[in-house]
């Protein structure tokens, strides 16, 4: 196969250490740079990026991709080239990043637009949903549900000041052993890829990285539109206010179940009545060793974006 020069990739950004490692999908190169007082590959990293075609991640849309968008849009960074500049830079941005998303507890916060990506990014993160509070999940989390052979943590603190020529292999070790763990979660998402690459050649929707209920909402929304010759915008308007719902009034009269746990849960649905579409009710049903939280936000299946994988 040709070399796409697609990598798999993590950062990892300390106070006074950054450093970036990637995996070619097809070559299965291995390249690792450090940006340090003691070895400073800023110009050979920048060199790479030019050359790659896509970046392969986890939670890299909304972190990795970000950090590494202000290296190469930062031209001081090009110029100077200066280690304590570039390390200092590229820390607070992550911890900027970092700030907003404890705030947004559901990982949506837009670092970059679409428009101004200039390296295309495929996100494992966003295409499992795990940016859904009810399903996020981390990467040690997945390691673990894959029996993946290593599950390492970071060996060094991040806010640490004086990190020395000799603790950056064990940086460089936990970085590679994250970009090998995405690189077999990426194998196992592939029959999703291909289903996502192939909507969009059929359909011309950005939907590398949607999550399954997302493709099916606005896949929804683009046919009727372009059957009823119809603007998705005008559309997405259009909606009828009601002081309440009876959940029985919208609950299809032919819905069963052969389990006495969820016919229970049925009879409990069809008695409710929602007054307010934000915390309305919470409902919870164990079946079979899972528990289902239902409630006006969705369902929630505990441990279920875990077992998938096995």
């Amino acid at each position: 196969m040709d070399n796409r020069n697609v990598w798999v990739y993590d950062i990892e950004t300390l106070a006074s250490c950054f450093t970036y490692t990637a995996y070619n999908i097809d070559t299965h190169e291995t390249v690792q740079y450090v940006i340090h007082k003691d070895r400073n590959d800023c110009k050979e990293l920048l060199k790479h990026l030019k050359i790659c075609k896509g970046h392969i991640g986890f939670n890299n849309v909304n972190f990795d991709y970000p950090v590494i968008h202000k290296l190469i849009t930062t031209r001081s960074y090009r110029v100077k080239n200066n280690p304590y500049e570039i390390v200092d830079g590229l820390y607070l941005k992550a911890q900027q990043i970092i700030q907003e998303q404890i705030q947004d507890k559901f990982h949506n916060v837009v670092a970059v637009k679409h428009s101004e990506v200039l390296i295309p990014q495929l996100d494992l993160f966003k295409l499992w949903h795990y940016n859904n509070k009810a399903r996020s999940t981390s990467l040690k989390s997945l390691e673990i549900s894959m029996n993946y052979p290593n599950v390492m943590e970071m060996p060094i603190e991040h806010t640490r000041t004086n990190i020395t020529a000799e603790e950056i292999a064990g940086i460089l070790a936990y970085n590679l052993n994250d970009v090998m763990a995405t690189y077999e979660f990426y194998k196992k998402s592939l029959p999703k890829i291909e289903l996502r690459k192939s909507l969009m050649n059929t359909y011309n929707i950005p939907c590398l990285n949607w999550s399954d209920s997302k493709i099916g909402e606005q896949l929804i929304l683009k046919l009727y539109c372009d059957k009823t010759d119809t603007d998705t915008h005008e559309v997405k308007k259009l909606r009828s206010d009601r002081l309440k719902i009876a959940l029985n009034d919208v609950i299809l009269p032919y819905i069963t179940f052969n389990s006495v746990e969820f016919n229970t849960l049925l009879h409990t649905f069809k008695q409710t009545t929602i007054n307010n579409t934000k915390g309305a009710f919470a409902e919870s049903v164990v079946y079979k060793g899972f528990k289902y939280d239902y409630g006006t936000g969705g369902i929630k299946c505990v441990s279920s974006s875990l077992v998938i994988l096995r």
